[in-house]
């Protein structure tokens, strides 16, 4: 069974909430969305197991998408364990992704906030790529696989569906709602022939 859910927020613990909030405030432009947490009491201990836990910290609102898009939540415990070193290919979180227009200015920005580079910034050219041709094909193929016509309607099941619009559901679409008929396409093909972004209203 899919869980219906819906991406909310990801938690950061710091050592210096104030000091990490304000690094993404100033590198990527989060904005902080009050109040301030504060929190502590029995329940708290309950859900971390922590013995007499206190968290204080804050929540930032990514940017790019409105008042009501995801966050991340930064939070400081009164208590804190050893932090190991840091390494890219240790298993758990590994990173967040930021879309940007230009990379070097955005990691002048980053290091100048305070952050630091881990490894040596690329450009990846892959093989029969060279041109503007090549990138369209490989863009049409990504969207093709990931594709599903914006005449099908969500949750309704696939046989009332065919039954309703008097057309075929196809095979692809399927696969990539499965049998609930879920979302999750990244777009959508309308009655003209154009691809759109799912997330487009």
């Amino acid at each position: 069974m899919t869980i219906q859910a819906k991406f909310v927020h990801t938690n950061l613990i710091a050592q210096d909430w104030k000091k990490l909030a304000t690094f993404y405030e100033q590198a990527f432009g989060c904005t902080p969305v009050l109040p301030e947490r504060d929190l502590a009491g029995q329940w708290l201990d309950d859900a971390t197991r922590i013995p007499n836990a206190r968290i204080r910290g804050i929540h930032l609102r990514l940017p790019g998408y409105g008042d009501a898009g995801p966050t991340l939540e930064i939070f400081q415990y009164n208590r804190e364990e050893e932090q190991s070193k840091t390494a890219v290919n240790r298993p758990g979180f590994g990173h967040i992704a930021f879309a940007v227009d230009h990379v070097q200015a955005a990691q002048d920005a980053v290091i100048a906030a305070g952050g630091s580079a881990l490894g040596e910034r690329v450009t990846i050219n892959p093989e029969g790529l060279g041109d503007p041709q090549g990138l369209s094909r490989l863009f049409k193929s990504i969207v093709v696989e990931s594709i599903v016509p914006d005449w099908i309607p969500p949750a309704m099941p696939w046989e009332q569906v065919e039954k309703k619009f008097k057309a075929k559901v196809p095979a692809r679409a399927k696969k990539i709602r499965g049998k609930l008929n879920v979302p999750r396409e990244r777009f959508r093909l309308t009655e003209d022939g154009e691809y759109v972004w799912a997330g487009k209203k």
